[in-house]
């Protein structure tokens, strides 16, 4: 059995993607790394993952046009990787994102850029073992003089559901892309392209809905990644909660059952 006082260190990093997650429910995580399980990506987050291959290639390219063939040559060379993906879905997102002219126009300063981040321990944290998390995040944008943290969604959750649902990450790729870019970073937005989706809305109209700020400061985030520091200090004393939900619907655990069974092998 793997100790638990490795959970979330440099031998057993947290992903920043994670982190909402771990936070609703930390049995889940506790109990995958123990079993050394891994979190397959369904259908939707393979497709997502196609779409970001071509943003992420649009944006690297010198012009809009460039960018657009790019972004559609990225998503054929992606399939192979992710076969679960419907690529007729991940154009689609692609599509409408490059037609957005305030894409077009923005500064971006980082894409698809690989981050990590080092936290000290919680006191009370028997390990005294630093949290290492990492992860790629989407993009950093520079915006009025600030360097903001730009998280594109492709899902069809609504926006304020994705805020929620997405804080703790984006807080952690921006104290990560802080300590790395050497200025201050903060939480900016959340695009979700599922916005151009509007009836009678074409992606140029620049619609409401795709953009969805977070107004978050650094201090902000130092206060988040202060309770994931406390979440993994309870975790590697053993102290392991339930979190059951809504999510359960999806979890790779497949529901109360199956998790509180697992459980019982270990605590």
């Amino acid at each position: 059995m793997k100790p638990l006082s490795l959970f979330g260190s440099e031998h057993a990093p947290l992903r920043c993607s994670m982190l909402d997650g771990l936070n609703r429910c930390p049995m889940k995580h506790v109990l995958m790394y123990l079993d050394e399980a891994e979190d397959l990506a369904g259908e939707a987050a393979a497709t997502g993952s196609v779409a970001h291959a071509a943003i992420a290639a649009y944006h690297r390219a010198t012009g809009h046009q460039e960018g657009v063939e790019a972004g559609l040559a990225a998503i054929r060379d992606c399939l192979d990787r992710f076969p679960r993906a419907r690529p007729e879905d991940a154009t689609r997102h692609f599509s409408d994102y490059a037609a957005d002219p305030r894409h077009q126009a923005a500064e971006v300063v980082a894409v698809e850029r690989p981050v990590r981040l080092v936290l000290p321990p919680a006191e009370g944290d028997p390990t005294r073992r630093e949290v290492v998390i990492e992860g790629t995040l989407d993009q950093v944008r520079r915006h009025d003089g600030r360097l903001l943290v730009v998280d594109v969604k492709n899902g069809a959750l609504p926006g304020w559901q994705m805020l929620h649902d997405h804080l703790f990450q984006v807080c952690a790729y921006a104290a990560a892309a802080t300590a790395e870019l050497g200025e201050p970073v903060e939480p900016g937005y959340l695009i979700r392209t599922q916005g151009y989706r509007k009836k009678g809305i074409c992606p140029a109209d620049a619609p409401e809905g795709v953009f969805w700020p977070f107004g978050l400061t650094p201090g902000h985030c130092r206060l988040y990644l202060d309770q994931v520091r406390e979440l993994v200090a309870r975790i590697r004393r053993g102290d392991v909660s339930f979190g059951p939900g809504l999510h359960c619907s999806y979890c790779p655990l497949q529901g109360i059952w199956s998790c509180t069974a697992r459980a019982e092998k270990y605590f």
